[in-house]
């Protein structure tokens, strides 16, 4: 296993127990990480994506969103990709543009094999996706459909019975390239924040076993996805958040944030289940 790999992420909760696995058992293949720092957007900064999202989606949406990205990760701080990788003695970047020219230059240096992407808050490049045999990204549904922004919530929005994770081909057009593999899992008295997490958790097992198989030269196979079944979704609307609350869900239980620190602080990932 000589082969090199890149990942680029958010480093939030939900992608930290993503990427895990692959820290655990494949640290010495990964030559570097690179946290993404901007909210997404074209132009504006952090603050000002914020006040988008809080007048397109309302308070509750923002504060799930400030929940999960910024407040759990305070209370557990040692499950963060940033400081598993500084455990381990992997170079972690923290970057504003992952597109800038002088990024793009370090990454060609490494001459990656797979470039792993999880959360991470800005578009690839045509350059960048350029970099490595398989670049290669973790969606939060089963793609063609509900590609896009925050699928755990909009599958809520929807009522679906069921939902999952796919591991696909990164191209030019976002949440579009020839899928990997799957993952169904089953949504039962689900918050968006306990969705989240069982998708992350499946994820983890899926995508570990997607690097290992690349990294153990077998061959995949890779699957066009028909878009003309393909969904794509942005920033749910407050209308949209009154909606899933007419239905008896909710985007976070307290409960959840109970059953979610107790969990993490569990060295065994599975406990999260």
């Amino acid at each position: 296993m000589n082969r090199r790999i890149v990942l680029i992420s958010n480093g939030n909760l939900p992608s930290s127990i993503v990427l895990g696995s692959l820290l655990d058992n494949f640290h010495e293949q990964i030559a570097a990480v690179y946290i993404t720092t901007k909210l997404p957007g074209k132009k504006n900064g952090n603050l000002a994506e914020a006040s988008i999202i809080m007048t397109r989606s309302g308070i509750r949406y923002l504060g799930f969103k400030l929940l999960y990205n910024r407040l759990l990760p305070l209370i557990t701080p040692g499950r963060l990709l940033k400081y598993r990788c500084q455990e381990l003695g992997i170079a972690a970047n923290e970057v504003t543009d992952i597109n800038a020219p002088n990024i793009l230059d370090d990454i060609a240096q490494i001459n990656p094999d797979i470039l792993i992407s999880v959360s991470a808050t800005q578009k690839f490049s045509k350059e960048l996706l350029s970099l490595a045999p398989y670049p290669i990204n973790l969606h939060y549904a089963l793609l063609p459909a509900y590609g896009g922004i925050s699928p755990y919530v909009w599958q809520l929005i929807n009522r679906e019975k069921s939902t999952g994770v796919t591991v696909h081909i990164m191209n030019n057009q976002l949440d579009c390239g020839n899928i990997l593999a799957t993952r169904t899992i089953d949504i039962s008295n689900d918050s968006a924040l306990s969705l989240l997490f069982k998708q992350a958790l499946a994820g983890q097992a899926l995508l570990e076993g997607v690097v290992r198989q690349l990294l153990n030269g077998e061959h995949l196979e890779q699957q066009p996805q028909d878009l003309t079944r393909r969904s794509y979704y942005r920033h749910p609307t407050k209308a949209d958040i009154a909606t899933l609350y007419r239905s008896g869900r909710k985007l976070w239980r307290l409960s959840d944030v109970a059953s979610l620190i107790r969990a993490i602080s569990n060295p065994e990932p599975s406990s999260l289940s």
